[in-house]
């Protein structure tokens, strides 16, 4: 039987003491804690002059698409199964929580979070409630998608279908075509 080599993340991380930047793999990034997170998360929720959520969301969507497709080719990561390890990875290592990959197929999927980086700097901060908060997770979501799947950015939709913040043992999230 033929064995597989699992894919392991690989990152480089500088500093730019005269600009003050972080970069991981020469993409600008910016450390953070989950109270901050959880703070532009609920600013976002609470906005009435806009749709922060989307925003949040898209923001995350275009951010997060070109780090990992340029991750993708520069690792020479094409097997489906690699990208998907990848993700999973590249979320880990962000901070953002466990993030599993339950069923990914070119027309939808579901995905699972165990622990939330934003879930857990919002119940410390202002409790549970009835809502899903993670906005951004979702827009990571929609990237992957495109990605795993070679297809242009804004062709996915993820929806937090359970949550942490309620009280849900996981977060639970579904993946479509728009």
């Amino acid at each position: 039987m033929p064995q597989i080599k699992q894919v392991t993340l690989v990152t480089n991380q500088t500093f730019d003491p005269t600009r003050c930047r972080h970069y991981t793999n020469g993409v600008t990034t910016v450390l953070h804690c989950h109270h901050y997170a959880s703070l532009y998360t609920q600013l976002a929720d609470d906005a009435t002059l806009f749709d922060g959520k989307t925003i949040l969301r898209n923001t995350a969507e275009n951010s997060f698409y070109g780090v990992l497709q340029n991750y993708m080719v520069d690792q020479k990561i094409s097997r489906r199964e690699d990208r998907v390890a990848a993700v999973e990875q590249y979320w880990a290592w962000c901070g953002m929580g466990e993030l599993n990959i339950c069923d990914a197929n070119q027309n939808n999927g579901r995905a699972e979070m165990t622990s939330s980086h934003v879930d857990a700097g919002w119940i410390k901060k202002w409790g549970k409630r009835d809502e899903p908060v993670n906005f951004i997770t979702q827009g990571y979501l929609a990237a992957a998608w495109s990605v795993i799947w070679d297809t242009p950015m804004n062709t996915w939709q993820a929806t937090e279908t359970q949550c942490l913040v309620s009280g849900a043992p996981k977060s639970v999230f579904t993946i479509g075509r728009k």
